[in-house]
């Protein structure tokens, strides 16, 4: 008996919580460019085989049991939940209920294929290239290639019907990967409600997204030809990352010229690093948030329970520092922070608080993304870069900021919160707003009927704005996440519906 082979190529991204059971005389290749996702588990029997092709994702918690062979072509998207079980077990007994013995058949998934979330396929099927599986679905049968079949309700959620004629989202223009994976994420998905969803961006930014497929992808160098774009491909809706830049601007004027409804995504605040939220207005200064009657809007009974809990557990003990109003900088490359922003530089901004309160005590902290800010030296601000943002936040007097999700997170800990500049809640006398420091007072006292003002806006943006990335993976989560859901349902999208902006909002940069 040989020892098992185990082939992983070097460009492939296997998560560290991954687990391989591969038994003696077993194979398991996993081919370049492909996404094996937390949580997945591959167990291969003894003799078993399973072939991971190009660029293939297998999504989070994913169960591949390869004892009679598993084929997964390349670019076939596996996602979360799915299990693949090459067994089919065969009653020995008449008798003897318990007594079964399994048969081992191999199962084939096609090229660019698509096994949506917690569907069960089962020994012996092949399922054709570029055939969708929907979510939830129990795969007994082959599917032959391009196959797709409407999808039927799922617990309490009514799945998409993929019965009308395909429509088409456009994401972009994407620069950055760290983004853009959260749209092929999403474009992906979207598969299986006959959704043709396309990448718009550059080559670089698109050859880093493994789970993007050939046909999705169209790459540009930059917007010279955008309009033929437009017109040759005839988007229903397309998805802009923030919008604030010219480029985005370009994007939406060719758009509006078309009657082609924009939609902005943005990562969310609690916690930004795992959560996204859709906008039909723009985000941050140009989000339909700023618009929000909060007085017409109720606490969502959950957020008391939330606010203990996000507290106690980013709880920290106090700093070396006290009796003081912490200010946490913003990187100012990003254009969401110059848009409504009326400093040039974070310098600038630091300045104007130390010449307006010469005897108050600053705590400044860079952004991590610009830690090495240049920062001109006052006697009575001190800036750190050490401890993480929660513990200068728990412990300040009050805050100080300019657009900033910190300014959101100071809320959840009861900070006097001030913003300088247009922002997120600019006008909603949430935060107490100012134009510039020359027109700003600091606070140290929130009152009774502002601190209610917050908990709507807190129980606005937890329970109803944001969504878990995580989310994006299941089609029958996408209706329920705010900004989306709406264009999901059956010709939502037929038609722009033109939003009304806000005439006091800073023109894009």
């Amino acid at each position: 008996m040989t020892n098992s082979t185990i082939h992983i190529d070097p460009s492939a991204s296997v998560a560290s919580t991954v687990r391989l059971r591969v038994a003696d005389d077993s194979t398991l290749h996993i081919g370049p460019d492909c996404i094996i996702a937390d949580g997945v588990e591959i167990e291969i029997a003894e003799g078993g085989i399973v072939q991971i092709g190009r660029g293939v994702c297998v999504g989070p918690n994913a169960l591949l049991r390869g004892h009679g062979d598993i084929q997964i072509n390349e670019h076939a998207v596996i996602d979360a939940g799915v299990v693949i079980d090459t067994r089919e077990f065969v009653r020995t007994a008449i008798d003897a209920a318990a007594s079964t013995a399994p048969v081992l058949r191999p199962i084939r998934i096609g090229p660019g294929a698509r096994i949506g979330a917690n569907a069960v396929v089962r020994a012996g099927v092949t399922i054709g290239a570029n055939a969708v599986v929907p979510p939830c679905t129990f795969v007994e049968q082959d599917f032959s290639a391009d196959m797709k079949i409407p999808t039927r309700p799922i617990g309490r959620h009514t799945a998409l019907q993929a019965e009308s004629p395909p429509r088409r989202f456009l994401f972009g223009f994407c620069r950055w990967h760290e983004t853009a994976r959260h749209f092929v994420t999403l474009a992906n998905t979207l598969r299986a409600a006959n959704i043709d969803s396309r990448l718009y961006g550059t080559p670089l930014t698109l050859s880093r997204l493994g789970c993007l497929r050939k046909e999705q992808a169209i790459a540009r160098e930059d917007l010279s030809d955008l309009e033929s774009v437009l017109d040759d491909w005839r988007p229903d809706v397309i998805f802009l990352w923030s919008g604030a830049t010219q480029m985005d601007g370009r994007i939406i004027d060719a758009a509006d010229r078309r009657g082609i409804e924009c939609r902005f995504a943005e990562l969310g605040w609690f916690p930004q690093s795992k959560t996204i939220h859709f906008d039909t207005e723009g985000t941050n200064a140009r989000s339909s948030i700023r618009r929000l009657d909060l007085d017409r809007m109720d606490v969502d009974p959950r957020l008391n329970d939330w606010l203990t809990s996000r507290r106690h557990s980013l709880s920290e003990p106090p700093p070396d520092v006290k009796n003081y109003i912490f200010v946490p900088l913003q990187d100012i490359r990003d254009a969401n922070i110059t848009l409504g922003s009326p400093y040039a530089s974070m310098d600038a901004f630091v300045t104007a608080l130390a010449e307006r309160f010469p005897n108050e005590t600053f705590v400044v902290r860079p952004h991590p993304n610009f830690s090495d800010v240049p920062l001109t030296a006052h006697p009575k601000v001190q800036v750190r870069r050490d401890r993480s943002i929660h513990p200068w936040l728990q412990h300040a007097d009050a805050v100080v900021g300019i657009n900033s999700t910190a300014l959101l997170e100071a809320l959840v800990y009861a900070k006097p919160t001030h913003a300088v500049g247009v922002g997120l809640s600019t006008n909603l006398d949430v935060l107490f707003d100012a134009a510039s420091v020359d027109a700003l007072d600091i606070h140290r006292e929130i009152s009774i009927e502002r601190m209610d003002r917050i908990h709507r806006l807190l129980s606005e943006l937890v329970f109803v704005r944001q969504a878990w990335t995580k989310d994006l993976h299941y089609l029958d989560r996408l209706p329920g996440i705010y900004g989306l859901g709406d264009l999901l349902t059956s010709n939502a999208s037929q038609g722009r519906a033109t939003p009304t902006h806000d005439s006091a909002l800073p023109a894009r940069s």
